[in-house]
C-alpha cells in the first residue's frame, strides 16, 4: 500500500501524439481486467479531457478536473441503447443455451439509478423482421424510437462484446450474470447493472 500498485502498464505509440492518442483510446476499450479494482475508466476519461488532448495541462490536473474524485461517466441516451442491446443479445444467447425457443423478439432492460435521487429507466429492445435492425425506445420516457442497424456482434473470451452499432464499433465489457435476470457490465468507467426481462 506504500508503493504504486500496478497490475500492468498500457502503452501505445504512433507516428505522432495524435495517432498514439487514438490507439490509446481504442486500447482502453479492449483492455479487460476483472476481479480487482482498476483505473481504466479514469484513464479513458483523462484522455478525453480537452486540456490533456491538447497537451496543455499541469501537475494540478487531477485537483482541477476531478476535485471530487472519479466515479464513471454519466450515461447518455446512446449509451443506454448500447447497453440495452448488449443485454438483449446476451439474454437471448442464455435462452438458447438452455434449450428454450430462440428468437425472442422483444425484451425490456431496466437500468437502476446511478445516484440515490436518480430514476430507474427501462428501455424496450425489439428485433424487427429486417435482418440486423432493432428498434430501441425508452419505455420510461416519451417512447421515442431509435432504429439501430447491427452488422455484427461477437463476444470474445466471454468478456468483451464488440458490435457494429449504426456504422461505429462499440465495445462493452461483460462482467457476468448471477442469474437469468441480472447482467453486469463495465462501461464508460463504471460497473453498470441491468435487469433483462422478456416480453412476458
Amino acid at each position: 500500500m506504500y508503493y504504486d500498485p500496478m497490475i500492468s502498464k498500457l502503452i501505445t505509440w504512433g507516428k505522432d501524439r495524435k495517432e498514439a492518442h487514438e490507439l490509446l483510446d481504442k486500447a482502453f476499450d479492449q483492455y479487460v481486467i476483472q476481479g480487482v479494482t482498476h483505473n481504466l475508466g479514469f484513464g479513458k476519461s483523462i484522455i478525453h479531457n480537452e486540456s490533456y488532448s491538447s497537451g496543455l495541462y499541469t501537475t494540478a490536473f487531477i485537483p482541477d478536473y476531478y476535485p471530487d474524485g472519479y466515479f464513471g461517466e454519466p450515461l447518455l441516451r446512446k449509451d443506454h441503447e448500447i447497453l440495452a442491446l448488449a443485454g438483449f443479445v446476451l439474454k437471448e444467447q442464455q435462452i438458447d443455451r438452455q434449450g428454450a425457443p430462440f428468437a425472442t423478439s422483444e425484451m425490456f432492460v431496466e437500468f437502476l439509478p446511478d445516484t440515490p435521487d436518480g430514476e430507474k429507466q427501462t428501455f424496450r429492445v425489439a428485433a424487427t423482421d429486417r435482418n440486423g435492425i432493432f428498434e430501441i425506445s425508452n419505455a420510461s420516457g416519451n417512447g421515442e424510437v431509435t432504429e439501430v442497424d447491427i452488422k455484427s456482434i461477437n463476444l470474445k473470451g466471454n468478456a468483451l462484446l464488440k458490435m457494429d452499432f449504426n456504422g461505429t464499433t462499440e465495445r462493452v465489457q461483460f462482467i457476468g450474470s448471477e442469474n437469468d435476470l441480472e447482467f453486469k457490465f463495465y462501461y464508460r468507467g463504471a460497473n453498470r447493472k441491468v435487469n433483462v426481462l422478456d416480453g412476458r
